[in-house]
């Protein structure tokens, strides 16, 4: 009975309440930072690629028709010939 009358409180269950706040913390911050990065971030990005790639399109259309959006022949080397770029392999005159 010289422990149950001690100054110093038993351990019970204390690794096992720091783990489960550990992984409960862990998770919450990984969901909080993911949110953040994929509506803050990714989602913004894509929609301003997807007005750029928009704007492309309808170059694309207005330049060739309905045949240049297929992905005809020649089409990028158009595109960019209209925009002053040359890619490897062409010359420009």
């Amino acid at each position: 009975m010289a422990f149950a009358a001690s100054a110093i409180a038993p351990m019970t269950g204390r690794f096992r309440r720091k783990v489960l706040r550990d992984l409960v913390g862990s998770v919450s911050l990984g969901l909080v930072f993911g949110y953040t990065w994929w509506y803050g971030f990714h989602l913004p990005k894509m929609q301003h690629w997807k007005a750029y790639d928009q704007k492309v399109r309808e170059e694309i259309l207005a330049e060739q028709g309905s045949l240049g959006a297929l992905g005809g022949m020649g089409q990028q080397a158009a595109v960019d010939e209209k925009r002053g770029y040359v890619a490897p392999g062409q010359t420009v005159e």
